[in-house]
């Protein structure tokens, strides 16, 4: 796989937007539904310690496809770690009382 060569502003804007959407959904959902279990039902340990490695795997697998195309990396980054700690400052900020 060759690095992306952008010809317009609309490849740059949709590769941000995979990035930034389509592949935390893909590597965030079946996690969270997993780790956090529907009240009476018990989730094995495995199952959770799996799924948490299958997380790693499709992170590595994005963080290689981020740096062959620039924007899913710049927008893997907005979403995986930028956003979260805006929001974490949020509830720090509006959360006390």
């Amino acid at each position: 796989m060759e690095k992306k060569v952008y010809k317009s502003r609309r490849e740059k804007v949709i590769d941000f937007l995979v990035g930034f959407i389509a592949i935390p959904f893909f590597l965030y959902f079946p996690i969270l539904v997993r780790i956090f279990p529907r009240p009476g039902y018990y989730y094995p340990r495995g199952l959770i310690f799996g799924s948490v490695f299958v997380w790693f795997l499709f992170l590595a697998l994005s963080a290689y496809i981020g740096f062959k195309r620039k924007f899913i990396g710049i927008g893997l980054l907005f979403s995986l770690i930028v956003v979260p700690l805006v929001a974490l400052g949020t509830c720090f900020l509006f959360g006390g009382r």
